[in-house]
């Protein structure tokens, strides 16, 4: 049989070819990564929005995405299916689906200092009829609610009021909303209670020493402002990211309080493999250690088990407080070192760091790492985030940090952006787990390339991350990455990763808006590979009975 011959060379030289990628990169199980489609949610008839958070409903087999002015839904082929302006609730922020429930998290859009909501719908009504027909009711939160999560079950969920400040008049305080919910026919049934951190009002001092970075003058209460949330695998705790405060909070489910404060500490950048180029005025890129620390302050949070122990995956983006009065150059003149401390034996003088080119046009912390100091007679230099991603135990301790692999990732593949050195870097915001042939994986999105990226670690055993590879999107108009979800369907295993859009990229005539839709094929486990090469020798055997 002419036919079966080339049939036989073609299986051969596949198994041929995938072995060989198992030998050579056996410590990834990612056989291949490919783009699908990419949805731009900024045209006609929907002009203003923009992709943010995707969530994938298995229930509805479809990707909900928020962003800008509302919410679109798209299917696995890239086809929207269904769309639904949000402006009349407010300013869309956050999304989360459980069971036939959709959540949707608003800022109120007269005034964010007052109240926000959460508005409910549900899915399958949605999707048939629009969000109008779908809307089941809304229940009022704290102030600027960024995003939402469930609890395993489905019957309760977290709201992260950041209480983002407004003003000195308007500064309101943040907390989480825990709202308790359940279906009673077509009704909704909502019992809300509020955690908040009035019991660390008067602490403030100690918390300062503590590692909490805090503004003088602000009770505690007022400074902290809740950004995400994860919930403990085991279920009974949340731990809860104070981004612009260097620390998490731990929130105890079944009593609906905040139990700690988790001071995350500093991450040092003079110490071998913290490297990072701190100037965009210095010639290119360069990686080099400088005297500088840096505040951890993760924005995504998300949690996993591992040997019976609770793990947190942070990403080390870092923000200031809303006033930019908090950043200033080092450069600037306003900015001066303690001489006995930078005396240019131990450390460098402040003449030698001072030029454009060492560490002139570094963003740092006027008011240090406890946000009351001051930028005079500095005792050390403080910049903004890790550039880097963490795995913190559940005590808050740092059991593994990235260093400056991302940024590495990055300058490999071309994709640095060196107009962002003096800032922070590439800006790991977004992060999502999922679980590959028996292996944990993390992805991380880094918001500030020159084109979409997301870096993949292995973080099975959490003491031993191992960086994988750096997905790279070949569309230039595809820029920052806000969030992340892996999902399965069918049998096959996707990434989402939305796309935000800034007035400076419009201003720039740049894309974003976008969602990317990429195919994660795993390499075959080797139960896989003995029945592949079971039918190959069978059809060898066929083939040599055949020829004689």
């Amino acid at each position: 049989m002419h036919h079966l011959k080339p049939r036989l060379h073609t299986l051969a030289a596949a198994v041929a070819l995938a072995t060989a990628a198992l030998s050579a990169g056996a410590s990834n199980p990612i056989a291949a990564v490919t783009p699908l489609w990419t949805f731009n949610h900024n045209v006609e008839p929907t002009i203003g929005r923009s992709s943010e958070i995707p969530v994938w409903d298995a229930g509805t087999s479809a990707l909900w995405i928020i962003g800008g002015n509302g919410l679109d839904v798209l299917n696995l082929t890239g086809q929207r299916v269904q769309s639904f302006a949000t402006s009349a609730y407010g300013n869309v922020n956050s999304i989360a689906i459980a069971g036939n429930t959709l959540a949707v998290a608003f800022t109120n859009s007269s005034n964010a200092g007052l109240p926000g909501s959460v508005q409910f719908f549900d899915t399958a009504t949605f999707l048939a009829q629009g969000g109008a027909a779908a809307h089941l009711g809304g229940v009022a939160t704290g102030a600027v609610p960024d995003m939402l999560t469930w609890t395993a079950g489905g019957t309760r969920l977290l709201v992260a009021n950041e209480g983002e400040r407004q003003s000195d008049a308007n500064n309101p305080a943040g907390s989480v909303s825990l709202i308790d919910v359940s279906r009673a026919g077509g009704s909704l049934v909502t019992s809300v209670t509020t955690a908040g951190f009035g019991a660390f009002d008067g602490q403030e001092a100690a918390l300062r020493a503590a590692g909490v970075r805090i503004q003088a003058g602000v009770a505690a209460s007022v400074a902290f402002e809740p950004e995400y949330i994860a919930v403990a695998p085991g279920g009974q705790f949340a731990q809860v990211t104070l981004q612009e405060n260097n620390a998490i909070a731990e929130l105890n489910l079944q009593t609906g309080q905040f139990t700690r404060i988790l001071p995350l500490g500093k991450k040092d950048f003079s110490l071998p493999g913290n490297a990072i180029d701190t100037s965009d005025q210095d010639g290119g890129i360069s990686l080099r250690n400088v005297p500088v620390k840096g505040l951890y302050m993760p924005d995504a949070i998300a949690s996993y088990s591992r040997g019976g122990q609770a793990y947190y995956v942070m990403s080390n983006e870092g923000d200031a407080f809303v006033d930019d009065a908090d950043i200033v150059r080092f450069g600037n003149a306003a900015v001066t070192l303690d001489p006995t401390v930078f005396n240019g034996t131990n450390l460098p003088t402040q003449a030698q760091l001072k030029p454009n080119s060492v560490l002139g046009r570094l963003n740092v912390l006027r008011a240090g790492a406890t946000g009351d100091g001051s930028s005079t007679n500095m005792v050390e230099i403080v910049t903004l985030g890790g550039r880097s991603f963490s795995i913190r135990d559940a005590d808050g301790n740092l059991v593994y940090d990235s260093g400056n692999t991302l940024e590495q990732a990055a300058i490999a593949a071309g994709v640095y952006a060196d107009n962002r050195s003096d800032d922070k870097g590439v800006e790991p915001e977004g992060v999502a787990l999922f679980e590959i042939n028996g292996r944990t994986l993390a992805f991380v999105g880094l918001e500030r390339t020159t084109r979409s990226a997301v870096a993949v670690y292995d973080i099975t055993d959490p003491a031993q991350a191992s960086f994988l590879q750096l997905i790279v999107s070949s569309d230039t108009t595809v820029l920052r990455p806000e969030g992340l979800v892996a999902f399965e369907s069918e049998g096959r295993t996707f990434l989402a990763v939305s796309h935000e859009s800034t007035e400076d990229l419009i201003i720039a005539g740049g894309g974003s808006n976008r969602t990317v839709l990429y195919e994660i094929s795993p390499v075959p486990e080797p139960g896989t590979w003995a029945l592949m090469l079971a039918g190959l020798a069978g059809v060898a055997t066929l083939a040599r009975r055949r020829r004689g």
